[in-house]
């Protein structure tokens, strides 16, 4: 009897253990769709930047205002969350920074 407890215990946590597992790999895999998501979304941005129709106002408003606020406030978060590393934060903020300084300048925006 005490043989078929112990089987029975250990049974169950086996299967709550690969349980985990899969929860795990789920949330890895939402996580990288929603910054999948995050990244088609700063690229309509850039798109807009890059389109010669686009007013002054408009480029203005995404470099001042719209792509800095999604990148830190999306699109970081989700990529810290798959990576937690201070480094890579780091590395976020200094690549968003490369690309908003290239758009300031190339269209003379001041923000």
């Amino acid at each position: 009897m005490k043989t078929i407890i112990k089987i029975a215990t250990l049974s169950i946590a086996l299967l709550l253990s690969a349980c985990k597992e899969v929860e795990k790999e789920n949330k890895a895999q939402i996580i990288i769709a929603k910054i999948e998501k995050s990244k088609l979304i700063l690229a309509e941005y850039l798109s807009e930047l890059d389109s010669e129709v686009s007013t002054l106002e408009t480029r203005k408003e995404i470099v001042c205002i719209k792509y800095p606020n999604y990148y830190q406030n999306t699109y970081i978060p989700l990529t810290l969350e798959l990576n937690p590393s201070a480094n890579n934060k780091e590395y976020l903020i200094d690549k968003m920074n490369e690309t908003l300084e290239f758009y300031k300048e190339r269209d003379q925006i001041e923000c």
